[in-house]
């Protein structure tokens, strides 16, 4: 359950760092390199926590499947319809990143603002 929990905190760290680098790029003449590195740290978090929360939900859970027929295909179905909706979302998303028009820059950055 720790890892469950860690990776709770890690999302929605990353979530709210998200959302406050998101208002800075908007809004402010420059992006804070803490929320930046919060943002990244977190999400780098995820991409460690996930996995091990996974295999280890799995392991817990897989002595339960066997003597439970109707969760092992229950878990089945659930990680069926969890992966179909991941590459669907991924498929998604890249057409609309394809698509997306880019634009020349026509002026020039102001002075002291970074990204």
């Amino acid at each position: 359950m720790f890892f469950g929990y860690a990776l709770l905190a890690a999302t929605l760290v990353c979530c709210a760092s998200g959302l406050v680098a998101t208002w800075q790029a908007l809004f402010a003449p420059r992006l804070s390199p803490t929320w930046d590195d919060i943002h990244l740290v977190s999400g780098l978090g995820i991409l460690v926590l996930l996995p091990i929360h996974l295999l280890l939900a799995w392991q817990r859970r897989g002595v339960a499947a066997r003597q439970a027929p109707e969760l092992a295909r229950a878990a089945r179905g659930f990680t069926i319809r969890v992966g179909a909706l991941s590459v669907v979302s991924l498929v998604l998303i890249g057409a609309v990143a394809g698509s997306w028009p880019s634009r020349a820059i026509e002026f020039d950055v102001p002075e002291g603002y970074s990204l």
